[in-house]
């Protein structure tokens, strides 16, 4: 059983000192393309030259579309924040990004539906009798590129939407000099899905005042009832709100039981005395947030929650401290993660750390700091650096001993989602209480 109290609540949220209101679906467009526009003709130009590529190739097609589209291209351009381009009879698409000798970008968009006057495209579409391989060809054999930037990679499947099919009709129909230039863009595509333009940071900090806001009203007696709501129940509530606000949660929300005498995290019926623990996530403007946190349901005559309980949460918070000083520019996911556990190690602290970045992506492009079965070192992934402008779902938790569940360990797990400049912060403030319920 859950409590319908949903219109009790407004559609608005504490974005800084004032309340806000979710933008319409218009207005959020109006924002997210004027941000394309910044990223295509300020970003990109700087993220090119720094990797040395001068022309990057993406190509796609309707029902197969690259992962790095939706940031590519205006909305209502793309249908959603899944990605999808628009229907077209078109088949496949080609976004070439060519960094000119003057320093600027000059974007293309070959065979595409038509975009309108957003952004800084050129929209160009074969002439008669061509078809588009040979309009692809032609452009490329009059810019004659050094390096072209392919979408393929080992680490990452965000940068790896180049299909077999389209590699085998560019070897088919690209004049082989220019074919065999190719190298592949996924440094340039995690740079460009993972930095944000300070327009895209302020307006992170209201994703995740949404996010934390729908979990504080979750956290509540008007929705939970104890020894009568299921966690299920509170799960399927916060993705009700989402919905309410005209947003999305990006997977579903999870609400769990930690409870003296049992080790791990359950379903079920929620009672007094029980921890909750919740993950959960909001897509907003095309950015996505990732917190965890925690409540106490007060047993009858309580007040606030056990001080072991309370113990455990200031150690996760103590793990946060540790993470935020390990955070160094240029310092890859596997040296912050060592660093971590080194100076968790000495000051007697037992955890794990598996964060991630986040973006437009929930498990984003760019230095993985840890999995929570692989704490010494992540392949791949974790040897990336960190670059400034990145934001990060800092997951962890600790290990702690509550004295009064009996010395029972438990695991006391926190998520926020923070900004990399030159030193990491958080975007809103974090937990450090317990939600009471």
């Amino acid at each position: 059983m859950v409590n319908k109290h949903n219109s009790n609540y407004p559609n608005k949220y504490i974005g800084g000192d004032d309340m806000k209101e979710i933008l319409s679906l218009k207005e959020q467009i109006g924002i997210r393309n004027s941000w394309l526009t910044e990223r295509l003709s300020v970003l990109l130009p700087a993220l090119m030259r720094e990797t040395e590529i001068d022309l990057w190739l993406i190509v796609a097609r309707e029902y197969n579309d690259d992962p790095i589209l939706q940031s590519m291209l205006p909305l209502p351009m793309v249908t959603g924040d899944e990605g999808y381009i628009s229907p077209t009879t078109k088949d496949w698409l080609f976004i070439v990004h060519h960094l000119q000798e003057d320093g600027n970008v000059r974007s293309i968009l070959l065979n595409g539906p038509g975009i309108g006057d957003v952004g800084s495209y050129q929209v160009v579409n074969p002439q008669d009798g061509q078809d588009e391989w040979q309009a692809l060809n032609m452009i490329l054999g009059e810019i004659k590129p050094q390096k072209i930037g392919l979408n393929y990679s080992n680490n990452y499947a965000h940068v790896d939407g180049l299909s077999l099919t389209a590699y085998q009709l560019l070897e088919d129909h690209i004049d082989a000099d220019l074919f065999y230039r190719q190298v592949s863009a996924e440094t340039l595509g995690i740079r460009w899905l993972s930095e944000r333009i300070p327009a895209e940071l302020t307006a992170y900090r209201d994703i995740v005042a949404i996010n934390q806001q729908v979990i504080a009203e979750a956290y509540t007696r008007q929705v939970i009832t104890p020894s009568q709501t299921d966690v299920q129940d509170v799960s399927w509530w916060i993705r009700q709100r989402f919905n309410e606000l005209g947003l999305n949660a990006w997977f579903m929300p999870m609400v769990s039981i930690l409870r003296k005498g049992q080790n791990k995290m359950r379903k079920g019926i929620i009672l007094p005395g029980d921890v909750l623990h919740c993950d959960v996530g909001v897509r907003y403007l095309g950015l996505l947030s990732d917190i965890q946190q925690l409540a106490y349901v007060l047993r009858d005559g309580e007040r606030a929650a056990p001080g072991g309980l309370q113990g455990g949460l200031h150690m996760s918070n103590i793990m946060q401290d540790i993470h935020f000083q390990q955070m160094r520019l240029g310092r890859t996911g596997n040296e912050v993660l060592a660093g971590i556990h080194a100076e968790a190690n000495q000051r007697g602290i037992r955890g794990r750390v598996w964060t991630h970045p986040i973006g437009y992506h929930g498990h984003g492009a760019g230095p993985l700091i840890g999995k929570f079965n692989q704490q010494e070192s992540v392949a791949g992934r974790g040897a990336f650096k960190l670059f400034p402008n990145t934001c990060y779902a800092m997951e962890l938790c600790t290990y702690y001993n509550v004295p009064e569940w009996d010395g029972q360990e438990i695991a006391f797990g926190l998520e926020e989602t923070i900004v990399f400049t030159d030193q990491a912060s958080y975007l809103r403030p974090r937990q450090t209480e317990y939600h009471l319920i």
